[in-house]
């Protein structure tokens, strides 16, 4: 894994007026949408600059980058001291008295404080972890580390850079790979925006309270699932952040929906039963797409004299207010080289406890997180 090292001249042509500048104008990266569903940004840290590819995660405020500092020797940058107001909990002191980045699940890592961050000159040192990742893993070999993007803890870069991104950012997640020559124009391109370039354009929108309970995440204040306009018979406090454990959180890191093991098991229920009531197709015992759960035969429904195939409608329902908001998501995807129509929801791997939306439930949405308004926006086909 390398760094592209750029020229110290990158930053030859800043003076302070123009630093000062820059800063007032929110930053907007080009955003891409990797085959295994991560969204990724290239991102440029310290002076002189390297560009780095890091994933977005918008359930986690700390930032990665892998490796020994020693490769790369910013003049904008110095060791967190342990003495540091940032300095608090999952971040230690270590023995030489500075701060570092420990979750007992053999992720360590050195933190450093940069001055310089997306080509701007941030006023006060922001910090980056450099080391091994959450888990002990590093990610695909293609990337650098990880963007979080994520508050609750001191370290938050959308906190730290409050002048630029006033406490908000958003993204889009594009339908493809790569743009399309023949994209209709009422769709932007993918970009992760902060700040004053972070809106919801058209029409379509929606606001729904945004619940901030342990660190990082951001929780939807879901109130259940519908299946077909009919709630799943579940407790509604699954759905609740409870001191650190449950809740729905919005997340970036993994392309499926997953949900508590209970709350799985009747959303399956309810879908088995309503291929069964229309069309009288039991779901298949083997599915061929891989790590999904429920999948059906979409042979069932090509054939000629059967009834006109459609996939079920699955909606969380999330509380605004007094209000009752239903997300318009797909849940179901047919996979046409295999024969199979799935669920693109999973149940939680044990000892997980939070359920989380998935990428690919958000593909062609547009998300607007404000964490000091306390909303979540959201639009479809904004990109």
């Amino acid at each position: 894994m390398s760094f592209t090292s750029l020229p110290t001249n990158t930053f030859a042509s800043f003076s302070s007026s123009k630093i000062s500048s820059n800063i007032s104008s929110a930053p907007s990266l080009p955003l891409s949408l990797m085959y295994n569903s991560l969204l990724v940004v290239e991102v440029l840290i310290g002076l002189p600059a390297i560009k780095a590819t890091l994933f977005v995660d918008v359930a986690s405020p700390f930032t990665f980058v892998p490796g020994n500092y020693r490769r790369y020797n910013s003049l904008s940058s110095s060791k967190m001291n342990a003495t540091d107001a940032l300095c608090v909990k999952p971040l230690i002191t270590d023995l030489d008295q500075f701060c570092r980045y420990s979750d007992g699940d053999g992720a360590r890592a050195a933190v450093y404080l940069f001055d310089f961050f997306l080509n701007l000159d941030v006023h006060k040192p922001l910090p980056f972890a450099w080391g091994n990742f959450p888990g002990g893993t590093d990610p695909e070999d293609f990337l650098d580390g990880i963007l979080g993007l994520g508050s609750g803890h001191p370290v938050s870069l959308v906190e730290q850079l409050h002048n630029t991104t006033l406490g908000r950012f958003s993204y889009c997640i594009p339908a493809t790979l790569m743009p399309s020559e023949n994209s209709s124009s009422n769709r932007a391109a993918p970009t992760l925006d902060f700040g004053v370039e972070a809106t919801i354009r058209g029409q379509g929108w929606i606001n729904t309270t945004l619940v901030r309970g342990t660190i990082g995440a951001y929780y939807l204040n879901v109130t259940s699932i519908l299946v077909q306009d009919r709630p799943l018979v579940v407790k509604p406090e699954l759905f609740w952040p409870n001191r650190g454990s449950g809740g729905f959180i919005l997340q970036s890191r993994f392309p499926y929906t997953q949900l508590l093991p209970q709350v799985y098991d009747s959303l399956k229920q309810a879908v088995i039963a309503y291929f069964w009531q229309l069309y009288k197709v039991d779901p298949l015992t083997q599915p061929v797409s891989e790590h999904l759960d429920l999948c059906h035969d979409l042979r069932h429904f090509r054939q000629g004299g059967g009834p006109e195939f459609h996939a079920p409608s699955i909606q969380p329902e999330l509380e605004f207010g007094a209000a009752l908001l239903e997300l318009p998501i797909t849940f179901m995807e047919d996979f046409p080289e295999v024969n199979e129509t799935c669920l693109m929801v999973i149940p939680l791997d044990p000892g997980k406890d939070r359920s989380f939306l998935g990428t690919v439930q958000q593909v062609g949405h547009r998300f607007l997180v404000d964490i000091h308004t306390s909303t979540l926006s959201f639009s479809p086909n904004q990109c």
